[in-house]
Protein backbone atom coordinates (compact mmCIF):
# COMPACT_ATOMS: atom_id res chain seq x y z
CA UNK A 1 0.00 0.00 0.00
CA UNK A 2 2.91 2.41 0.55
CA UNK A 3 3.54 2.68 -3.19
CA UNK A 4 0.04 4.03 -3.87
CA UNK A 5 0.85 7.76 -3.31
CA UNK A 6 3.75 7.55 -5.77
CA UNK A 7 1.59 5.72 -8.30
CA UNK A 8 -1.14 8.38 -8.09
CA UNK A 9 1.43 11.15 -8.50
CA UNK A 10 3.07 9.46 -11.50
CA UNK A 11 -0.27 8.93 -13.26
CA UNK A 12 -1.29 12.52 -12.64
CA UNK A 13 1.96 14.00 -13.97
CA UNK A 14 1.80 11.75 -17.04
CA UNK A 15 -1.72 12.95 -17.87
CA UNK A 16 -0.71 16.61 -17.60
CA UNK A 17 2.43 16.21 -19.70
CA UNK A 18 1.06 14.18 -22.62
CA UNK A 19 -2.44 15.64 -22.84
CA UNK A 20 -3.79 18.83 -24.35
CA UNK A 21 -7.13 20.65 -24.05
CA UNK A 22 -9.83 18.89 -26.08
CA UNK A 23 -11.97 22.00 -26.62
CA UNK A 24 -9.64 25.03 -26.43
CA UNK A 25 -12.57 27.47 -26.72
CA UNK A 26 -13.99 26.55 -23.30
CA UNK A 27 -13.43 29.11 -20.54
CA UNK A 28 -10.06 28.44 -18.90
CA UNK A 29 -9.31 25.40 -21.05
CA UNK A 30 -5.63 24.45 -20.89
CA UNK A 31 -4.85 26.58 -17.86
CA UNK A 32 -2.77 25.19 -15.04
CA UNK A 33 -3.77 25.99 -11.49
CA UNK A 34 -2.20 25.64 -8.09
CA UNK A 35 -2.52 27.00 -4.59
CA UNK A 36 -3.17 26.47 -0.91
CA UNK A 37 -6.12 24.82 0.81
CA UNK A 38 -7.50 24.94 4.34
CA UNK A 39 -10.18 22.57 5.51
CA UNK A 40 -12.03 20.96 8.35
CA UNK A 41 -13.33 17.40 8.61
CA UNK A 42 -16.42 16.35 10.52
CA UNK A 43 -15.73 12.71 11.52
CA UNK A 44 -18.10 9.91 12.51
CA UNK A 45 -16.53 6.68 13.73
CA UNK A 46 -18.16 3.39 14.51
CA UNK A 47 -17.26 -0.15 15.50
CA UNK A 48 -18.82 -2.90 13.39
CA UNK A 49 -19.56 -6.08 15.36
CA UNK A 50 -21.41 -7.77 12.50
CA UNK A 51 -25.09 -8.64 12.18
CA UNK A 52 -25.86 -4.91 11.81
CA UNK A 53 -24.55 -4.21 15.33
CA UNK A 54 -22.75 -0.85 15.31
CA UNK A 55 -21.29 1.23 18.13
CA UNK A 56 -20.82 4.97 17.56
CA UNK A 57 -17.41 6.42 18.47
CA UNK A 58 -17.19 10.18 18.99
CA UNK A 59 -14.34 11.84 17.10
CA UNK A 60 -12.99 15.39 17.20
CA UNK A 61 -13.30 17.90 14.37
CA UNK A 62 -10.05 17.79 12.38
CA UNK A 63 -8.59 20.97 10.80
CA UNK A 64 -6.19 20.56 7.89
CA UNK A 65 -3.93 22.43 5.48
CA UNK A 66 -2.64 21.38 2.09
CA UNK A 67 -1.67 22.19 -1.46
CA UNK A 68 -3.45 21.57 -4.76
CA UNK A 69 -2.23 21.67 -8.37
CA UNK A 70 -3.70 20.61 -11.70
CA UNK A 71 -5.08 21.62 -15.09
CA UNK A 72 -8.38 22.43 -16.81
CA UNK A 73 -9.48 20.50 -19.90
CA UNK A 74 -12.22 21.85 -22.18
CA UNK A 75 -15.27 19.68 -22.93
CA UNK A 76 -18.34 20.05 -25.17
CA UNK A 77 -21.30 22.27 -24.22
CA UNK A 78 -19.06 24.80 -22.51
CA UNK A 79 -18.10 22.43 -19.70
CA UNK A 80 -14.59 21.60 -18.54
CA UNK A 81 -12.79 18.97 -16.49
CA UNK A 82 -10.63 20.08 -13.57
CA UNK A 83 -7.98 17.50 -12.74
CA UNK A 84 -6.35 18.43 -9.40
CA UNK A 85 -3.74 16.52 -7.43
CA UNK A 86 -3.68 17.31 -3.72
CA UNK A 87 -1.64 16.75 -0.59
CA UNK A 88 -3.16 17.39 2.83
CA UNK A 89 -2.09 17.23 6.46
CA UNK A 90 -4.52 17.27 9.38
CA UNK A 91 -4.47 16.62 13.12
CA UNK A 92 -7.02 16.50 15.94
CA UNK A 93 -6.65 15.99 19.70
CA UNK A 94 -8.95 13.16 20.79
CA UNK A 95 -8.55 13.04 24.57
CA UNK A 96 -6.19 13.57 27.52
CA UNK A 97 -5.50 10.44 29.56
CA UNK A 98 -3.27 9.36 32.45
CA UNK A 99 -0.90 6.49 31.64
CA UNK A 100 1.83 4.60 33.46
CA UNK A 101 5.22 5.24 31.84
CA UNK A 102 8.51 3.53 32.63
CA UNK A 103 10.93 5.73 34.65
CA UNK A 104 8.06 7.82 36.05
CA UNK A 105 6.88 7.17 39.61
CA UNK A 106 3.35 8.47 38.96
CA UNK A 107 0.96 8.27 35.99
CA UNK A 108 1.56 11.02 33.44
CA UNK A 109 -1.01 13.02 31.50
CA UNK A 110 -0.69 12.51 27.75
CA UNK A 111 -2.71 13.81 24.80
CA UNK A 112 -3.94 11.29 22.22
CA UNK A 113 -3.89 12.83 18.74
CA UNK A 114 -5.06 11.54 15.36
CA UNK A 115 -2.79 12.66 12.50
CA UNK A 116 -3.81 12.39 8.83
CA UNK A 117 -1.63 12.34 5.70
CA UNK A 118 -3.59 12.42 2.47
CA UNK A 119 -2.71 12.41 -1.23
CA UNK A 120 -5.33 12.11 -3.92
CA UNK A 121 -6.81 13.03 -7.27
CA UNK A 122 -10.24 14.71 -7.29
CA UNK A 123 -11.57 15.19 -10.87
CA UNK A 124 -14.42 17.71 -11.07
CA UNK A 125 -16.80 18.32 -13.98
CA UNK A 126 -17.28 22.08 -13.99
CA UNK A 127 -19.84 24.34 -15.64
CA UNK A 128 -18.32 27.85 -15.87
CA UNK A 129 -20.29 30.96 -16.75
CA UNK A 130 -19.46 34.65 -17.02
CA UNK A 131 -20.61 36.88 -14.17
CA UNK A 132 -19.21 40.19 -15.27
CA UNK A 133 -16.30 41.17 -17.51
CA UNK A 134 -13.40 38.85 -16.72
CA UNK A 135 -15.08 37.36 -13.65
CA UNK A 136 -16.40 33.80 -13.99
CA UNK A 137 -18.19 31.48 -11.60
CA UNK A 138 -18.68 27.71 -11.78
CA UNK A 139 -20.43 24.81 -10.15
CA UNK A 140 -18.85 21.37 -10.14
CA UNK A 141 -19.27 17.75 -9.08
CA UNK A 142 -17.11 14.66 -9.34
CA UNK A 143 -15.55 11.60 -7.75
CA UNK A 144 -12.00 11.02 -6.58
CA UNK A 145 -9.49 8.44 -5.40
CA UNK A 146 -7.31 9.02 -2.35
CA UNK A 147 -4.62 7.36 -0.28
CA UNK A 148 -4.95 8.20 3.42
CA UNK A 149 -2.75 7.33 6.37
CA UNK A 150 -4.32 8.13 9.75
CA UNK A 151 -2.09 7.35 12.73
CA UNK A 152 -2.40 7.94 16.45
CA UNK A 153 0.23 9.73 18.50
CA UNK A 154 0.64 10.34 22.23
CA UNK A 155 2.52 13.35 23.61
CA UNK A 156 3.01 14.69 27.11
CA UNK A 157 0.28 17.20 27.98
CA UNK A 158 2.78 19.63 29.53
CA UNK A 159 5.37 19.27 26.73
CA UNK A 160 3.83 18.47 23.33
CA UNK A 161 7.28 18.20 21.72
CA UNK A 162 7.91 14.84 23.45
CA UNK A 163 6.24 11.75 22.00
CA UNK A 164 5.27 8.76 24.13
CA UNK A 165 5.90 5.23 22.88
CA UNK A 166 2.78 3.08 23.16
CA UNK A 167 2.31 -0.38 21.61
CA UNK A 168 -1.47 0.03 21.58
CA UNK A 169 -1.69 3.04 19.26
CA UNK A 170 -3.73 2.36 16.12
CA UNK A 171 -3.23 3.32 12.50
CA UNK A 172 -5.08 3.00 9.20
CA UNK A 173 -3.64 3.12 5.69
CA UNK A 174 -6.04 2.68 2.80
CA UNK A 175 -7.29 3.79 -0.59
CA UNK A 176 -10.66 5.57 -0.44
CA UNK A 177 -13.14 6.77 -3.04
CA UNK A 178 -15.05 10.02 -2.63
CA UNK A 179 -17.93 12.08 -3.97
CA UNK A 180 -17.49 15.85 -4.11
CA UNK A 181 -19.25 19.08 -5.08
CA UNK A 182 -17.72 22.52 -5.45
CA UNK A 183 -18.39 26.15 -6.35
CA UNK A 184 -15.80 28.70 -7.36
CA UNK A 185 -15.11 32.22 -8.53
CA UNK A 186 -12.35 33.18 -11.00
CA UNK A 187 -10.89 36.53 -12.03
CA UNK A 188 -8.94 36.40 -15.31
CA UNK A 189 -6.56 39.33 -14.81
CA UNK A 190 -4.62 38.63 -17.99
CA UNK A 191 -5.03 36.04 -20.79
CA UNK A 192 -2.20 34.09 -19.17
CA UNK A 193 -2.82 34.85 -15.47
CA UNK A 194 -5.70 34.79 -13.02
CA UNK A 195 -6.78 33.97 -9.48
CA UNK A 196 -9.60 31.84 -8.09
CA UNK A 197 -11.32 30.95 -4.83
CA UNK A 198 -13.05 27.59 -4.45
CA UNK A 199 -15.17 25.86 -1.82
CA UNK A 200 -15.45 22.06 -1.98
CA UNK A 201 -17.49 19.53 -0.01
CA UNK A 202 -16.37 15.88 0.01
CA UNK A 203 -17.95 12.74 1.46
CA UNK A 204 -15.66 9.72 1.91
CA UNK A 205 -14.53 6.91 4.20
CA UNK A 206 -10.75 7.35 4.58
CA UNK A 207 -10.38 5.22 7.74
CA UNK A 208 -10.98 1.48 7.82
CA UNK A 209 -9.00 -0.92 9.99
CA UNK A 210 -9.23 -3.51 12.75
CA UNK A 211 -8.48 -2.29 16.27
CA UNK A 212 -7.73 -4.22 19.43
CA UNK A 213 -7.29 -1.56 22.09
CA UNK A 214 -9.29 -1.36 25.33
CA UNK A 215 -12.25 -3.75 25.46
CA UNK A 216 -11.49 -5.26 22.06
CA UNK A 217 -7.96 -6.44 22.73
CA UNK A 218 -8.87 -10.15 22.74
CA UNK A 219 -10.73 -9.96 19.43
CA UNK A 220 -10.04 -7.13 17.02
CA UNK A 221 -13.09 -5.42 15.57
CA UNK A 222 -13.62 -3.55 12.32
CA UNK A 223 -13.50 0.21 12.74
CA UNK A 224 -14.62 2.78 10.12
CA UNK A 225 -14.68 6.56 9.99
CA UNK A 226 -16.85 8.63 7.66
CA UNK A 227 -15.69 12.13 6.82
CA UNK A 228 -17.78 15.10 5.72
CA UNK A 229 -15.01 17.42 4.58
CA UNK A 230 -15.11 21.13 3.81
CA UNK A 231 -12.25 22.94 2.10
CA UNK A 232 -11.48 26.43 0.83
CA UNK A 233 -8.74 26.91 -1.78
CA UNK A 234 -7.00 30.03 -3.08
CA UNK A 235 -5.58 29.28 -6.53
CA UNK A 236 -3.36 30.92 -9.12
CA UNK A 237 -4.31 30.29 -12.78
CA UNK A 238 -1.52 30.17 -15.37
CA UNK A 239 -1.46 29.68 -19.14
CA UNK A 240 1.22 29.78 -21.85
CA UNK A 241 -1.21 31.66 -24.16
CA UNK A 242 -0.59 35.44 -24.11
Amino acid sequence: MRFVPFFLAACFVSVLVVSSPVYPGTVGSGRFFGGLTAGWHSREGYMDFGDDRLQYVERSLMPSIGVMAGRYFGLPLGMRLALPFMFEYGAADEETIDVDIINYAEPQSVVLTSVMYHVGVQPLLQVPFRCRGNVFAYGAAGAGVHYVALVEEERFADDRSIRVEDDFLEESRRVSLSAAAAVGLEYHIRPYFGIAVQYMFRFWKPVHNFIGRDLYILEKQRYVERFCSHGVSVLVLLSNHR
